[in-house]
């Protein structure tokens, strides 16, 4: 992808590895740190929320369809609320996730990550883009702008949340 290709027109342009990817990613990410840690606190959460929820609803419909009636209240409000409070906390989580991820992490991390491309493209010889198209480039580092979140957000969200499920 843009990324392999960008990655490869850096100083050694043959060798590429999976550790050189990871490691841009990784440094652009860096400034990142709280972020992904709301992001990770949700994808926690939502695991918490995966497990917990069908065993509070059994608890529910276990008592009540062994409580007498005018006990049914005092038998189920604990797991009841318990089941609300958990909602409200993965809405809650949800909502710091959709502010720091979409709003204060995306756009930032798109700019580190056009400010570290075009340090690496600058630092190549004259001949380097001699022999290239410009547009490349520029398409490159779209690209590069467009994956890295994805892949920032493919990992937290699917990966991880998946994980700890």
């Amino acid at each position: 992808m843009a990324l392999v290709y960008f990655v490869r027109s850096s100083k050694n342009m043959n060798d590429i590895t999976t550790k050189q990817i990871v490691s841009f990613i990784l440094k652009v990410l860096r400034p990142f740190s709280f972020h992904v840690t709301i992001v990770l606190l949700t994808a926690l959460v939502w695991a918490v929320d995966i497990s917990f929820s069908p065993y509070l609803i059994k608890i529910i419909i276990d008592r009540v369809s062994i409580s007498a009636a005018d006990n049914l209240f005092r038998d189920i409000a604990t797991p009841a609320i318990s089941y609300v409070l958990m909602l409200l906390l993965l809405e809650c989580i949800n909502r710091l996730y959709n502010y720091f991820f979409e709003i204060k992490m995306v756009p930032n991390l798109r700019k580190n990550i056009v400010e570290s491309s075009i340090a690496i493209l600058l630092d190549q010889d004259n001949s380097y883009y001699q022999n290239s198209f410009s547009g490349s480039f520029a398409n490159k580092i779209n690209d590069l702008t467009n994956y890295i979140p994805d892949i920032a957000q493919i990992m937290t969200d699917r990966i991880m949340g998946r994980a700890l499920a």
